[in-house]
């Protein structure tokens, strides 16, 4: 069963609790909940955000502080979740109704104004409803669905009424109003983290503030009224409202990731408006340009919605219908409720909220829309999810085996640590002993530079050797887009060349040789998959025809060919240290050529072409700066470093790790029908065996491959697309690479890190061959 929307927590969340149970600090006085108040405050821009036991006493509280009291009315829209309005119970009060925009789902504040100016006047200073003289003390929006309505409309009223504005925001963190986010411009706003909001902490909310003394106020009535620490004195009758640490904990690793929680429900948001309207069967929520919703809940409208929750459940979609509008429940059915067209039951009549959790993938996504299609009688045309913005890598938290795990423990932490220790953190020390530590494992034949990446690493190496517009630069036809996309930067012409063989799938020298023209001036070559191309050919061509060779290594950390490592043949050699890569720390690369003038050179692009660095200044080594040629900010900093040094002992073991995997595997795929598994280990060369990249059999659709081992909990990738059919790249004129063609088209990465075990390479290959249907 897809579920509708379950928690993502996949963060540091046991990390958390588990140091509230180490720590014996479970119950509300903890250092979580500060934590948690104050990364809540940060991001929305409140001034002061108080923890709760949930949003609907978070909404008690701010009612109470807004004045509302026994027989006052709270203005409030028809359709929300019945909390509110049992909150505005708990303070003796009553709701007051009003209907809702039928297309953005909102409280209609056109409606409400009407009404005010008809049925109410002024008694004092308060504003009554005429036939009973009962006060308006507040006004309670609520952001349905993470969506905001005409909150300046609102706010306009409620300065010519006096009245007050509380914003039931529990289910809008992350949503925003002109700029603005929403709940933090009027008296107090409540958040909530129960178990299916975008924030989940199983239980829990927040009050959101910018007036001090209410704050003051709410913190006090949460936590009993007390007003001594070490005395049981209290001033006032109050409630246990407090968030105990726990929860808190798990709030703050959910608010750590919240930015990429965001943009993956956009992207949801997104596909299911795009998929779903191609039916023209729904009407959607309507979202006004002034407002950035963060798409908690997707839901839509159809004549349909009983037939199709019921048929949705038995193909394994959970759905669920709308609220039911407050005034059809028998304890709020004799309430004042202002309408003209009863909108609220309308949308509940046919409102259906659909699955929408911030984990859920792209492969769940195809199914709930093909399920909806499928109810309709309708076809899902062929798309891909890449296609959409934000692109996220797919969330899975539960693989079986994944394509990549870090090789991390306590020498990274404590290398970053003794960073931090150091209060030095830009270019110092840890970056000179990376390089001269990384020069050590290419047998010190080369000068190193550390860069922010590999790419960078690449643009430096083109803009040293003057290559630029009018230039020609052959690259693999089988490789990452970065090393077409940095000829383009430097304004040269990338020129891809063919794979040797089905069996050997780097670029050979005949293969180079047949791409070179008068306006070649350089050669990127690529040792993919940590198999190192044949390099004595290609460095007699690159000489004879007076090319610059450059060697994109970031697959090669500790790979060799004929004793001498991987990127020490050519004018450059670029390494990559991205975390699926042998030597991990997030982002980094390395720049190494044996030519003194080019490591100066490449120093100084780098660094902004200045003559000297921070370090030297800090250290009196010099007092100010020259720039001698135009540079880039490509550096990298010293926590990576310090992490690369920690890695660094690791490759020599992990890359050991990863050969007898690599070898297990081919044991295991020997009898596999139709897979061709790329490159010999021979004794001239050692690899690096990065990743373990196999062809699938002709006519076999690999997207059923990946989903069907996707299914099974196992992850794969692509090594690689095609560039040539990238949009940037669809007006080059590019020559046939019929080798490079086919295994792009055909190419299956399976996992491979030094930590997997070989249980999990038999399950891979167990998947794999379920999949083939052998």
């Amino acid at each position: 069963m897809i579920p509708l929307s379950v928690p993502n927590l996949s963060g540091n969340e046991w990390r958390y609790v588990k140091d509230c149970l180490d720590t014996g600090w479970i119950s509300s006085a903890g250092e979580y909940v500060t934590q948690f108040e104050n990364r809540v405050a940060e991001y929305t821009g409140a001034k002061h955000a108080i923890a709760c036991v949930n949003g609907t006493a978070g909404l008690h509280i701010a009612l109470q502080l807004a004045g509302v009291g026994s027989g006052d009315y709270v203005v409030v829209p028809n359709l929300t979740f019945v909390a509110t309005l049992n909150a505005i119970k708990y303070c003796g009060a009553s709701p007051l109704l009003i209907d809702i925009d039928a297309n953005s789902w909102q409280m209609d504040v056109s409606l409400l104004d009407e009404f005010l100016q008809q049925k109410t006047s002024f008694e004092g200073n308060q504003r009554v409803l005429s036939a009973d003289g009962r006060a308006i003390k507040a006004l309670l929006p609520v952001h349905v669905l993470g969506n905001v309505g005409d909150m300046q409309h609102l706010e306009k009223i409620g300065l010519q009424y006096g009245i007050p504005i509380v914003e039931d925001a529990c289910e809008a963190l992350g949503s925003y109003y002109k700029g603005r986010h929403c709940g933090i411009d009027n008296t107090m706003s409540v958040l909530s983290f129960n178990g299916n909001k975008i924030i989940s902490t199983g239980g829990g909310g927040m009050i959101l503030t910018s007036d001090t003394e209410l704050a003051r106020q709410a913190s006090h009535l949460t936590t009993q009224a007390k007003i001594a620490v070490d005395e049981y004195d209290h001033d006032q009758v109050a409630y246990n409202y407090r968030l105990v640490n726990v929860l808190a904990a798990i709030g703050l690793a959910q608010m750590e990731k919240f930015t990429e929680v965001l943009a993956r429900n956009k992207r949801r948001d997104q596909f299911y408006r795009e998929e779903l309207g191609r039916f023209n069967l729904f009407d959607f929520q309507e979202v006004s340009p002034e407002v950035n919703p963060n798409c908690w809940l997707f839901t839509f409208r159809t004549a349909k919605k009983a037939e199709l929750i019921a048929f949705l459940d038995e193909q394994g979609v959970q759905s669920r219908p709308f609220w039911r509008p407050m005034n059809s429940l028998p304890m709020y059915s004799n309430e004042q409720y202002v309408t003209h067209n009863d909108a609220a039951y309308l949308v509940y009549q046919e409102a259906i909220s659909i699955p929408s959790s911030s984990s859920i993938t792209d492969a769940e996504l195809e199914q709930v829309v093909e399920a909806i299609a499928r109810f309709f009688d309708r076809s899902v045309p062929q798309r891909s999810l890449s296609a959409l913005e934000p692109k996220l890598t797919e969330a899975q938290p539960d693989w079986k085996v994944q394509l990549f795990e870090l090789n991390y423990d306590d020498a990274e932490a404590s290398a970053a640590k003794r960073v931090i220790d150091s209060r030095w953190i830009t270019m110092g020390d840890q970056i000179k002993t990376f390089e001269l530590k990384f020069a050590e494992l290419l047998q010190n034949r080369v000068m190193c530079k550390a860069m922010s990446s590999c790419t960078a690493a690449l643009h430096t190496a083109l803009m040293a050797l003057d290559i630029g517009v009018g230039d020609e630069v052959i690259v693999p036809a089988l490789t990452f887009v970065a090393d077409a996309n940095v000829c383009r930067i430097v304004g040269a012409t990338p020129v891809p060349a063919d794979c040797d063989s089905m069996n050997h799938w780097n670029m050979s020298a005949a293969t180079i040789e047949a791409k070179i023209t008068e306006k070649t001036r350089a050669v990127i070559i690529v040792h993919y998959a940590g198999y190192s191309c044949d390099m004595d050919p290609i460095v007699d061509l690159c000489k004879r025809k007076n090319l610059f060779l450059i060697e994109d290594a970031a697959h090669a950390p500790g790979a060799s060919y004929k004793g001498q490592p991987c990127g020490t043949f050519g004018d450059f050699g670029c390494f990559s240290f991205f975390t699926n890569k042998n030597i991990s720390i997030g982002e980094g690369g390395m720049l190494v050529t044996a030519s003194k003038e080019l490591a100066e050179k490449t120093g100084f692009i780098r660094s902004q072409g200045m003559t000297s660095q921070t370090l030297d200044r800090h250290r009196g080594r010099a007092n100010t700066y020259d720039v001698a040629i135009p540079g880039l900010n490509y550096r990298m900093d010293e926590m990576r470093a310090a992490i690369g040094l920690a890695q660094l002992e690791k490759l020599a073991p992990g890359n050991s790790a990863r050969r007898n995997l690599s070898l297990r595997y081919r044991e295991l795929l020997a009898d596999c029908e139709g897979i061709l598994i790329p490159f010999t280990v021979n004794e001239n060369s050692e690899p690096a065996f990065h990743i373990f990249p196999v062809l699938l059999p002709d006519r076999v659709e690999r997207t059923a491959v990946i989903k069907s081992m996707q299914a099974d909990q196992i992850q794969t990738s692509i090594h690689y697309l095609s560039f040539r059919e990238f949009t940037a790249y669809q007006d080059a004129e590019f020559g046939p690479t019929p080798n490079a063609d086919v295994i792009s088209k055909r190419v299956l990465t399976l996992p491979l890190f030094p930590t997997m075990t070989v249980t999990q390479c038999e399950q891979v290959v167990a998947s794999l061959r379920k999949a083939l249907g052998q």
